[in-house]
């Protein structure tokens, strides 16, 4: 299972995503839709990304 929670984002100043919270569960098929330049793979770097540093503090 993946979870994220309250996942908030800033570039510089500017606030870009803001408590995105999400449960996949195993074998669940998701996606996220949104127009090019939405930062849809993004949002995926960013947990991969908050999950590592969680990983590296236990």
């Amino acid at each position: 299972m993946i979870q994220v929670r309250e996942l908030t984002k800033l570039y510089g100043k500017k606030q870009v995503v803001e408590n995105v919270s999400v449960d996949i569960q195993r074998g669940q098929i998701t996606s996220f839709i949104g127009p090019n330049g939405a930062g849809n793979p993004r949002f995926f770097q960013w947990s991969a990304g908050y999950w590592m540093q969680i990983q590296e503090k236990c």
